[in-house]
């Protein structure tokens, strides 16, 4: 997949992350761009816009996406299936504070950090989902996700491309890991949030933005 980076007025960079549903593979070098800016102690307050098209049970995949705090363990490894389980493994002290506390709201709210669109529209360039930020002096004020043709995927697809996404409007990158949720090409059968993931997390927290984790296999 490939990265666009534009430059817009004020400093402030437009970033560009698709990604694509299709069989794949799993990594060892995860790559992460730029840390959320918040406050210490601040909740990552999200909002989800869904088209009137989208059900009660595509949101609430969307939700439980971010909300779950179920993990499990395969092959010895720890696997997460939603980001505020993830977030709350994180517990390091780091340069930049990591968000551990996932609050869904309203959009009118001005507190809102990560917007996601569900729409039900195709993407030009066949992307299943896609994700942008804003980021000045080095840091992301916000992120936005949307979601394509999310009426027309299932459950699992959409958790899957859901769960790739945030992991982008939080700071991570792309993996070369084939199978990592990171990879550019999801793998819905492996699409969950891996101990490397949350190890870039914490290194690009820490101060180590725009740089490359290597993880073990």
């Amino acid at each position: 997949m490939r990265n666009i980076v534009i430059v817009i007025p004020v400093l402030t960079i437009l970033s560009f992350l698709p990604a694509a549903v299709t069989a794949q593979q799993f990594i060892s070098n995860m790559m992460t761009n730029l840390p959320l800016d918040l406050k210490s102690g601040q909740p990552l307050y999200v909002t989800i816009k869904a088209e009137p098209s989208m059900s009660s049970e595509q949101i609430h995949a969307v939700k439980d996406a971010l909300m779950s705090t179920n993990s499990f363990i395969k092959d010895g490894k720890i696997f997460y299936e939603g980001w505020q389980g993830a977030l709350k493994a994180t517990k390091h002290d780091t340069k930049f504070y990591i968000p551990t506390n996932l609050k869904i709201i309203d959009s009118n709210n001005n507190q809102v950090k990560v917007t996601i669109i569900l729409t039900s529209s195709k993407s030009d360039l066949g992307y299943s989902g896609y994700t942008t930020f804003i980021e000045n002096h080095k840091v992301m004020k916000d992120s936005r996700i949307i979601i394509y043709q999310a009426d027309k995927l299932s459950r699992e697809n959409l958790v899957a491309i859901t769960r790739h996404e945030f992991g982008h409007a939080i700071g991570l990158g792309h993996s070369t890991l084939y199978g990592d949720l990171m990879y550019p090409d999801i793998n819905i059968k492996s699409a969950f949030i891996s101990e490397c993931d949350v190890k870039a997390l914490i290194a690009l927290y820490d101060g180590k933005g725009l740089s490359q984790v290597i993880c073990e296999k």
